[in-house]
């Protein structure tokens, strides 16, 4: 007796169903993408019970014929693709003509259409066509879903869950689409509505309000195949999750990890761990570059030169929120003195004359650039020494007024009164210092024991495609015959009893890269390296210290944040002191 049977064509249906049709999150995807493509300027998305009683996707677009309406129910009955040729060039959302088939399988299904010549009611699972229906566009009502699947409400997430991811999808496609007018209803309750007119401030400001509407900054640049465009947050406005990151490919939402690794990549240090900013990324490329067809619900694509893409993103976002110091001009939003909710704000330079009765007390500062040709641990602030050079751009004054808790240093300036974390202040000199000076002047030291890494005989065969870099980030290695990787020597960054897990991590990211990009495999580890040989909080510091630290600081980059994202001081000026002591009002 023969063990291979072809499957009835109802369980077919239901298992292709399952693959396209998750939750009702996937159901209004599918419907609103039809709607997009149907060239709709306004969508309107209702549902009930988190979308399982009801979901109603009502459109103004072009509508159907009464031919079109039978046949669009059916399985890989598509208007979108025609040969091959077309598969290969996808410029429309949709295309393998499945979703309303999938759909119908697991859901009662009603659709009324207009094409503006005559209008039809169609209710697909009694199979029963009507005339009548007058508005032009499509309305697609899709009742109890799952209803004949009922094993499948065990896989749901939370009620909760699928109401945020409904919400989220909502929101991405108002933010792709500005032109189109958006709304969406769930019980009866307004939860979005957006007006068509092209203004993506408006829609951030009805998603997030207005503080972050006005802290999101536009974007665009390109390359010989990539244009990107669209909004990135200031580095001050975080979320604890990544799902604030939208993704586009030709104005097609994506899901795609190495593309989101290349945002947060672009924000550098300028995030605290566990912190992710709200990006808008639109990639525009020629179709054939993208295939769209390997993910049933259309989620992931496969993307062709997406090393150049991800350097190109990650470049582009460096470049817009790299700063020049700004420690002399950030100051608290005065509307949230009374709350003591601290604003890290950014502007450029402004380089004043400040004037201050106290002269006895004022220490001119100008700008140090430092000799860092000594060693990466050679961090003694207390180095009278220094190599002073002016910078004639960049002349500061302030005044050291003192420390508090051993911890703070505490400086006047134009601006304000700030508090600066010595601490952070100290990680990210020692950072910005290494970092320039990262394969060019780094020192090393021989071990005198040799660290042992482990590899299978495939990963010693990979890790000698990289035996220059290791050799230029100073690891004195061979490849022994059991396929151990013996390193000899080490750069002096690495501390001695922190060597074996730091080199594992470098060699670990070096067998998952197909691409190396030097820097970035040891950042993390430069980070933790910086914060080990900075000065700690409760260290005592004298007025020349700190105004060595300032100064040094002030010489750095980015000097409002520590490599870890943490701010490094706070400013509060006069005008906000006098308002908490209600001088003023």
């Amino acid at each position: 007796m023969n063990k291979i049977k072809i499957l009835e064509e109802s369980i077919v249906s239901k298992i292709a169903a399952g693959e396209v049709i998750e939750s009702p999150t996937s159901v209004i995807k599918e419907l609103v993408e039809n709607s997009i493509d149907a060239h709709a300027s306004k969508i309107d998305i209702t549902i009930i019970n988190n979308g399982l009683q009801l979901i109603q996707v009502v459109d103004n677009g072009i509508g159907m014929s009464k031919e079109d309406l039978l046949l669009c129910t059916k399985v890989h009955a598509t208007s979108k693709i025609n040969n091959q040729y077309d598969l290969n060039h996808i410029n429309t959302l949709g295309f393998r003509g499945e979703a309303l088939a999938s759909i119908t399988n697991v859901a009662m299904v009603k659709i009324a259409t207009n094409n503006d010549n005559k209008g039809y009611f169609y209710n697909v699972n009694d199979d029963l066509l009507s005339e009548g229906y007058q508005n032009k566009g499509t309305k697609i009502s899709v009742n109890n879903l799952f209803y004949n699947v009922p094993a499948r409400f065990k896989f749901l997430s939370s009620n909760n869950r699928i109401y945020s991811s409904i919400v989220e999808l909502i929101y991405s496609f108002s933010l792709m689409y500005p032109n189109i007018a958006f709304s969406l209803t769930n019980d009866g309750k307004n939860i979005l509505t957006t007006s068509g007119n092209n203004n993506i401030i408006e829609i951030l400001n009805a998603i997030y309000g207005l503080d972050i509407a006005e802290n999101m900054n536009y974007f665009k640049t390109n390359n010989d195949d990539f244009m990107i465009d669209g909004y990135y947050s200031n580095k001050d406005i975080t979320r604890s999750n990544k799902r604030a990151i939208y993704l586009f490919i030709n104005k097609r939402l994506i899901q795609d990890n190495n593309i989101v690794q290349a945002i947060i990549d672009g924000y550098d240090t300028l995030l605290m761990e566990r912190r992710f900013p709200i990006v808008i990324l639109n990639i525009t490329c020629d179709n054939q570059l993208v295939d769209v067809n390997v993910h049933p619900a259309k989620k992931e694509v496969r993307l062709d030169k997406k090393n150049e893409l991800c350097n190109l993103i990650t470049n582009t976002l460096k470049d817009k929120l790299s700063i020049r110091p700004t420690l002399f001009n950030k100051a608290i939003d005065n509307n949230k003195i009374n709350n003591m909710q601290f604003n890290f704000n950014s502007n450029d330079i402004e380089s004043k004359n400040y004037q201050n009765n106290n002269t006895n007390n004022k220490i001119i500062s100008e700008v140090v650039t430092e000799d860092y040709s000594n060693t990466l641990k050679d961090n003694d602030i207390n180095n009278e020494s220094n190599n002073i050079k002016e910078d004639t751009n960049r002349n500061y004054l302030f005044d050291v007024i003192g420390q508090f808790a051993c911890t703070y240093i505490l400086i006047s300036n134009e601006k304000g009164l700030q508090m600066i974390d010595q601490h952070a202040a100290m990680e990210r000199i020692n950072y910005e210092n290494i970092k320039n000076n990262f394969n060019k002047e780094l020192t090393y030291y021989d071990l005198i024991v040799p660290i042992i890494i482990n590899l299978s005989f495939s990963e010693s065969i990979k890790i000698m495609e990289f035996k220059d870099y290791l050799i230029d980030l100073g690891l004195n290695f061979e490849v022994q015959a059991n396929n151990d990787l013996l390193i000899r020597s080490i750069p002096s960054w690495i501390e001695e009893d922190k060597a074996q897990e730091v080199i594992e991590n470098i060699v670990s990211k070096l067998l998952e890269y197909k691409k190396i990009i030097p820097f970035d495999i040891v950042k993390d580890d430069l980070i933790l390296a910086s914060c080990k040989m900075s000065l700690k909080a409760n260290t005592k510091l004298s007025n020349l210290e700190m105004t060595n630290l300032v100064n040094r600081l002030l010489n750095c980059s980015n000097n409002d944040h520590c490599p870890h994202g943490r701010p490094i001081f706070l400013t509060l000026t006069l005008n906000d002191i006098e308002k908490m002591f209600k001088r003023i009002v």
